[in-house]
């Protein structure tokens, strides 16, 4: 066979590349074996990790799946359920926080907080989900419960901002009546009666809170 001259390879470039890449190893032994070496390396590195990701994944789904039921088992009053669901999504959190289930998890862990008196803990939670989760269904569910813990602690008008953030936001979210009837309420405690008159009507018309409304607007 006749040997092929580099001129001769000029009109393909395919081939000029591959005489070429032939050439520079042919002239670069040791370079080539070292990079050589680093690319498995590099391989062999990213499988170990890429395994050890796919098993990290497997596990928390399954604690989060365990402690989630067992959360949804927990009876209100009763301590040592909520307890024991924390801890785990606590840990959740911890180990495996760059998961969607320890995003997660974080609202989990503030409903704990919140059914074992734990405010400002519970708070800080709810805040924290908002932060990584602003679009999750259950981000007006987390306003919801702000909004709660700002009116217990008779902070009203951080409740009633807290409240007003679900309509702007979340407009289809079924929480905008429950959080109607919240802004109501804080707005009666504030002694702003006329303006919980006219919310607590609104929710009587058309919600599954009319009872309610209806309760409190004759308590005006």
């Amino acid at each position: 066979m006749a040997h092929i001259k580099k001129h001769d390879l000029k009109k393909d470039e395919l081939a000029l590349w591959i005489h070429d890449a032939i050439e520079y190893v042919k002239k670069n032994p040791t370079k080539i074996q070292t990079y050589g070496g680093i690319a498995a390396g590099v391989l062999i590195g990213g499988i170990i990790l890429w395994s050890a990701v796919s098993t990290s994944v497997k596990n928390v789904r399954n604690q989060f799946a365990q402690a989630q039921v067992a959360y949804q088992q927990c009876v209100p009053g009763e301590k040592e359920g909520y307890i024991k669901a924390k801890d785990v999504f606590s840990s959740i959190i911890n180990k495996y926080g760059f998961t969607k289930e320890a995003k997660f998890a974080r609202f989990y862990k503030g409903a704990c907080c919140y059914y074992l008196g734990g405010l400002d803990d519970a708070k800080v939670c709810f805040e924290e989900f908002l932060e990584k989760c602003p679009k999750h269904p259950l981000s007006p569910s987390a306003y919801c419960r702000i909004g709660n813990i700002y009116e217990q602690k008779k902070e009203f008008q951080k409740a009633i901002d807290s409240y007003k953030l679900i309509s702007k936001n979340y407009p289809e979210s079924f929480e905008v009546q429950d959080a109607s009837l919240s802004l109501a309420r804080c707005y009666q405690k504030m002694g702003n009666n006329p303006e919980a008159k006219k919310l607590y009507g609104k929710v009587m018309k058309n919600s599954g809170w009319a009872d309610e409304a209806r309760f409190w607007w004759k308590n005006l």
